[in-house]
């Protein structure tokens, strides 16, 4: 069980559970998910910098205060349960081993570039002619109508990247 902090302001800054599939709930099956925890805590830093964890109860809206970020990863192939609350979360799981990955900030952006590079990988790029204009038709009877079409796109000045 890990403690969650109430951050200042509203209590939805900073407790963010991301689950990388479309959940109405928590109480859904989250199998064949990812998920991913992000947790951001507020410090108060005092002259000789020394910090303090501020609760949002206890915190006051004129002063400025200093985050750190945090991100965990629970890898495992069995059935899972993540259980939020605000007393602490809950990561239950049926089987498996314990596979976690945690992602330090200082921000919330720094740990999910680190989870996206490290674990779950940038998606691939498209090709750059896939990009552009496509010809495609049914029945081209012989090259020399295919030229021909290929030569009105250059008249007309229509880009075209691919004929097929």
């Amino acid at each position: 069980m890990s403690l969650i902090p109430k951050p200042p302001g509203s209590p939805s800054v900073g407790r963010v559970l991301l689950l990388f599939c479309i959940l109405t709930t928590f109480t859904s099956n989250l199998y064949g998910s990812q998920p991913f925890y992000l947790d951001t805590r507020y410090y108060e830093v005092d002259r000789k910098g020394h910090h303090t964890l501020v609760a949002s109860d206890k915190a006051d809206q004129s002063k400025n205060y200093v985050s750190f970020s945090h991100g965990v990863f629970s890898r495992n192939a069995h059935g899972q349960e993540v259980v939020m609350n605000p007393e602490g979360l809950k990561w239950r799981t049926l089987g498996g081993s314990i596979d976690l990955t945690f992602y330090s900030g200082p921000s919330q952006a720094d740990v999910t570039k680190n989870y996206q590079l490290s674990t779950i990988g940038l998606p691939a790029l498209q090709q750059y002619f896939t990009l552009g204009f496509h010809q495609c038709r049914w029945g081209y009877n012989n090259w020399t109508e295919l030229e021909e079409v290929v030569a009105n796109f250059e008249k007309f000045e229509i880009p075209l990247e691919t004929i097929w």
